[in-house]
């Protein structure tokens, strides 16, 4: 037998004799409580990562909604809003028309394959909706449950910070009233006015 064969054969009845002899009762139940401990700290950090994707995922549809409600206004030359539902937490993107009977102005929802109604997944929420009425600032009540963030025919828009997240993560989309630029940024709406990073040049993507 050459000196490999014999290095093999060693190796094989040293392998043989660590599974013959096997593990202790102790190392094997800290073998089990490392693996728990493993399994917790991942499932943790997974389960936070998914939350903080699905406030940004929420805040980007948000902000993308609020650009095809600006285009739209311009392009058909009538009033578009987003309507905010803060009870079911969802919004989605009306028109105003004429009633060519009546002559009423109706506010039809969108629903086709440019914009679908977005309703957030469990556990995020608009956390804080401001609005511009009539030249004012106005934190709407807790009781006002639809709101509108109008969009003109000209290209402007009413001023609005709208806040969105899960508790831990927040992500806030303001509108320019002068330009009807929407942008967002990853923080609070307290942080409106120092943190603004329009999506159109940032890390997030380009959105023209």
């Amino acid at each position: 037998m050459g000196k490999m064969e014999s290095k093999a054969a060693k190796e094989i009845i040293q392998i043989y004799t660590m599974i013959k002899k096997g593990f202790t009762l102790v190392e094997m139940m800290l073998v089990v409580v490392l693996i728990g401990l493993l399994s917790g700290v991942g499932a943790g950090f997974a389960h936070g990562t998914l939350k903080s994707l699905q406030v940004k995922k929420a805040a980007r549809d948000f902000l993308l909604a609020a650009k095809f409600a600006r285009i739209t206004a311009i392009e058909q030359q009538q009033i578009c809003a987003i309507e905010i539902n803060r009870e079911e937490n969802l919004f989605n993107v009306v028109i105003e028309v004429n009633d060519p009977q009546t002559g009423e102005i109706l506010q039809v929802p969108i629903n086709n394959q440019f914009f679908k109604p977005v309703k957030f997944p469990s556990g995020v929420v608009f956390e804080e909706i401001q609005i511009n009425n009539l030249g004012a600032p106005l934190i709407r009540e807790e009781s006002d449950v639809i709101l509108p963030i109008f969009f003109y025919p000209n290209g402007t828009t009413q001023a609005s910070v709208v806040q969105i997240g899960d508790g831990r993560s927040h992500f806030t989309i303001s509108t320019n009233p002068a330009t009807g630029r929407t942008k967002l940024f990853s923080g609070t709406a307290e942080q409106a006015e120092t943190g603004v990073i329009d999506l159109d040049v940032a890390e997030y993507g380009e959105y023209r």
